[in-house]
């Protein structure tokens, strides 16, 4: 059996780039590393998402939350849309990826079950998650 465990230690000691991808029925995760860091997290979770993260962290307002399809911009993401409107400050947006990268990968640990690959990728730059 599998566990989140294992491969966090090996990605962390042995300072790994890449995605440890988490695949559930449905439910997917990705988790970015560089140099053994994690450093950005997608999922499929909607209790996870960004948006829904934003607004229980009390970073967005109700309003905002409910019209946040308007501001989906598939050329950028949705924290730096936000924050060009004026809705987001990056230190709030910050505080949210930061909630995000931690509830993503703790959701994990209770999981059994999932099929879990780690997909090494050197193209991850710096600046990208900075």
């Amino acid at each position: 059996m599998e566990h989140i465990g294992y491969y966090l230690r090996d990605v962390h000691f042995k300072k790994k780039n890449g995605c440890l991808v988490y695949k559930q029925k449905g439910l997917q995760k990705y988790l970015f590393f560089q140099k053994g860091i994690l450093v950005m997290v997608k999922t499929t979770q909607p209790q996870e998402l960004l948006g829904e993260i934003l607004l229980k962290l009390g970073k967005i307002s109700v309003e905002t939350f409910k019209k946040i399809d308007q501001y989906i911009d598939p050329t950028q993401s949705i924290g730096k849309t936000l924050i060009k409107e004026g809705l987001l400050t990056k230190e709030d947006l910050n505080d949210g990826l930061m909630f995000q990268m931690r509830e993503v990968t703790l959701n994990i640990f209770p999981l059994f079950g999932g099929k879990f690959e780690f997909q090494v990728r050197n193209d991850l730059s710096k600046k990208r998650f900075e």
